[in-house]
C-alpha cells in the first residue's frame, strides 16, 4: 500500500467529532507547528513499525518521534454547519 493509499484509508474513519475534539483540546508545540505551517486544525499522526502501520492514531500530540514523515494533502471534514475541519496525516517511518 502507498502512502497515498494509506491516507486515503485513514481518512475515511476521521470523523468531524474526532476533528473537533482534538481542536477543542488544544495542540501542543509539536503540532501547533504544523498546524499553522499547513494552515489545518489538527494533526493527525500514526507510525510505521516494521513496514507495518501501528493502527494507533494520535490527533493533535504532543510529542512526535525523531522519524522522518509522509505528509498527506490536505483533508476536509464538514460539521451540520457545513464548517470545514482542514488536516493533514502524518505518517512516522524510519526509512
Amino acid at each position: 500500500m502507498t502512502p497515498t493509499e494509506f491516507f486515503e484509508n485513514i481518512a475515511e474513519d476521521i470523523t468531524v467529532a474526532d476533528l473537533q475534539d482534538a481542536a477543542g483540546r488544544g495542540s501542543w508545540e509539536i503540532s501547533n507547528e504544523q498546524c499553522v505551517k499547513y494552515n489545518i486544525k489538527v494533526c493527525v499522526l500514526t507510525y510505521m513499525v516494521q513496514g507495518e502501520t501501528d493502527g494507533v492514531l494520535m490527533l493533535n500530540p504532543a510529542h512526535w518521534a525523531p522519524l522522518d514523515y509522509y505528509i498527506s494533502d490536505t483533508f476536509y471534514a464538514k460539521d451540520d454547519t457545513d464548517k470545514e475541519w482542514p488536516y493533514k496525516i502524518f505518517l512516522g517511518d524510519e526509512r
